[in-house]
């Protein structure tokens, strides 16, 4: 498994942060949180290529995950998970989907699997 690595994890709603937070430290990562994806690339920009992976709400005031993360990307080329209530077939660089809400063994299971093989 890849514990111990760097998360970004993007999502405008404050409890969601918490609770995703908590698990993915629990798990043994380290999570930097921004609340959009403004925030996200600022994150990016403070400390470039230092993220392992990006873990991106869909549904964001201003600017979705699926119009971020071209852009995310190209700041830090780390692989991006969408986080989403709807299910849809994103375009890259988005490497996998999960659906709100994700219980916590499906949840590290893509994080663990995405880290580990890129996708």
């Amino acid at each position: 498994m890849a514990r111990g690595a760097k998360i970004l994890l993007v999502d405008d709603e404050p409890l969601v942060r918490q609770m995703l937070r908590r698990v993915l430290e629990g798990a043994g990562y380290t999570v930097i949180e921004a609340s959009s994806a403004d925030d996200a690339r600022r994150a990016l920009h403070a400390a470039p290529r230092s993220f392992d992976l990006v873990l991106l709400d869909q549904t964001m005031p201003l600017e979705s995950g699926t119009e971020a993360a071209p852009g995310l990307y190209a700041l830090c080329p780390a692989p991006i998970v969408l986080f989403t209530g709807h299910a849809l077939d994103p375009p890259p660089p988005i490497v996998a989907v999960l659906e709100k809400p994700a219980p916590v063994d499906e949840l590290l299971g893509v994080v663990d699997r995405v880290l580990e093989n890129g996708a």
